[in-house]
């Protein structure tokens, strides 16, 4: 009974169900339809919290996902163009890419707006797209130090990102492990919301190991 059960719950979401009376599905599964009816009742509030955390745990995945080719990105063009990268980090609940001299004079302005324009390039590299809510702080950056619209750099990021996807994707997937864990260790910490996920020395070796 209970495995004819699980199985016709299973088939309400698929496209045989659409076909299907109630009466016909419950004679084929071999149950009756009071037994049906009595068990939705039971489980399906249960279905529905399920289905919820379910789709909230992939949400939250999803975000990470792109908060985190987000620094990488930054993380790997400003290695490239040798800026000093001092790690990466959250603080209050919000991850950044630290540059200690991004205004040095040796750098040039076109090289800091890629910079900036670096995050966005990154999440269109792996997700054909950005999330436009995430641009604010980069292109209020750009604007401080006399750029344009930071999509107007993103082509020269991509380009310089298409060239090092090795190392890109490698700081990225060590950010998303960093992530869960320091994340996790920070709960018994004075300051729960910011924490280092990459440091300098480590960032370097991800970088000569190509």
């Amino acid at each position: 009974m209970l495995q004819s059960l699980i199985r016709l719950k299973a088939e309400e979401s698929s496209t045989t169900w659409i076909s299907k009376t109630s009466p016909m599905a419950c004679r084929e599964a071999g149950i009756t339809e009071q037994a049906y009816y009595r068990s939705r009742k039971e489980y399906g509030g249960m279905k529905t919290d399920q289905d919820k955390r379910l789709k909230e745990l992939e949400q939250e995945n999803a975000n990470l996902n792109r908060a985190m080719s987000h620094e990488a990105g930054h993380a790997v063009i400003g290695m490239h163009f040798g800026f000093d990268v001092a790690g990466i980090a959250v603080t209050n609940r919000l991850p950044h890419t630290s540059i200690s001299d991004l205004d040095a004079p040796d750098g040039t302005p076109e090289q800091r707006y890629i910079f900036l324009a670096a995050g966005i390039a990154s999440e269109t590299l792996f997700f054909g797209d950005y999330d436009r809510q995430a641009i604010g702080s980069d292109q209020r950056f750009i604007n401080e130090r006399g750029g344009g619209v930071i999509t107007d750099y993103v082509p020269a990021a991509l380009e310089i990102l298409r060239a090092n996807k090795g190392r890109l994707k490698r700081i990225k997937d060590q950010l998303a492990l960093r992530w869960i864990s320091a994340r996790a260790e920070a709960q018994f910490s004075s300051d729960p919301d910011s924490y280092e996920l990459l440091s300098r020395q480590e960032l370097d070796e991800i970088w000569q190991e190509s």
